[in-house]
């Protein structure tokens, strides 16, 4: 299969600009596939800089899109819109384009921009469906679930998840993200005893594939709900033990600052202090414009521990 060489000026992690030379490369390598393998079991930071060592060895634009995914998760957005930009405009390979409309589309969900992730999502969902590729489109119909949870409309997010989960009985993919978000859903409709069951199923997909930071966010979540359905002592457990895992791992970002929030809730609901947990949070969310843990981070103060059957002794 014939490859066109293109040049491209990235700014790599230690902040030199290098020149290199890309392949524009039209089918899936197997050391792609490899770096989606160790992003879910070693995480972003160990998947970034295989990719990007796989960039500077070999070139190749999965694997130039696979820099780019990494750094989406570690909240570099410019830097991935940057890339998905520039493969879009070189790239004549439907699945590169349509992987990077797909990630274009989750960088404006983490922004707040839903009108413009509901486009590049479509954009995606689109070229997928076109492809017969059960795995992406799988994938994209979560996407266009999440972004309808975070618009609020709970119909489409119902009909998006529905569809997703059809498409998955050929695609074989795992449910996790797909418990994810129906646990969203569930809490958005203050339904918080199915939230816990969907991040309790969540919990046990992670724990059959080894995903130890699945793991510890699926514990976080179930700590949430159980706070907020009044078993604070069983939220300790699970908030223990996430801990235990989080601390386990050099590169957490998201997942450790999920855990404050967590902690925030905790705190709040048992009378112990949680400003400076607040604060450390609410920083990195305004660093990161990470609308996600914005999002959660209103709940978890504006809760009324009460409810919970908690004290929620205002701080000193």
């Amino acid at each position: 299969m014939m490859k066109r060489l293109a040049l491209l000026i990235i700014t790599t992690m230690s902040a030199a600009t290098v020149l290199l030379i890309v392949q524009i490369d039209t089918d899936t390598p197997k050391s792609y596939e490899r770096g989606n393998q160790i992003l879910e079991t070693q995480g972003a930071d160990a998947a970034r800089q295989y990719f990007t060592d796989l960039v500077r060895k070999n070139g190749g634009t999965h694997a130039l899109f696979g820099t780019a995914w990494t750094e989406f998760l570690d909240g570099h957005y410019d830097k991935a819109v940057q890339t998905c930009r520039y493969l879009l405009s070189e790239s004549k390979s439907v699945h590169i384009r349509a992987h990077c409309q797909y990630l274009l589309g989750h960088i404006a969900t983490s922004r707040g921009q839903y009108a413009e992730a509901f486009r590049h999502l479509g954009s995606a969902h689109g070229a997928y469906e076109s492809l017969k590729d059960c795995r992406n489109l799988y994938k994209t119909r979560l996407g266009l679930a999440h972004v309808s949870i975070m618009s609020k409309d709970q119909e489409g997010a119902d009909q998006f998840l529905n569809q997703a989960l059809e498409t998955n009985r050929k695609a074989g993919l795992p449910l996790d993200y797909y418990y994810i978000l129906r646990k969203k859903l569930a809490a958005q409709r203050k339904e918080y005893d199915k939230a816990f069951q969907f991040s309790k199923e969540a919990l046990a997909i992670y724990r059959e594939a080894g995903n130890r930071l699945g793991e510890a966010v699926a514990l976080d979540n179930m700590a949430l709900y159980a706070i907020v359905t009044g078993r604070s002592k069983e939220a300790l457990t699970y908030l223990t033990e996430a801990s235990k895992i989080l601390e386990s791992h050099k590169n957490t970002s998201a997942e450790k600052y999920y855990h404050y929030l967590c902690r925030i809730l905790y705190n709040r609901c048992q009378g112990l202090p949680y400003q400076a947990l607040y604060n450390t949070v609410s920083n990195w969310i305004d660093n990161q414009q990470n609308k996600f843990l914005l999002y959660d981070l209103k709940f978890v103060m504006n809760y009324p521990c009460q409810k919970a059957g908690n004290s929620g002794r205002k701080e000193k």
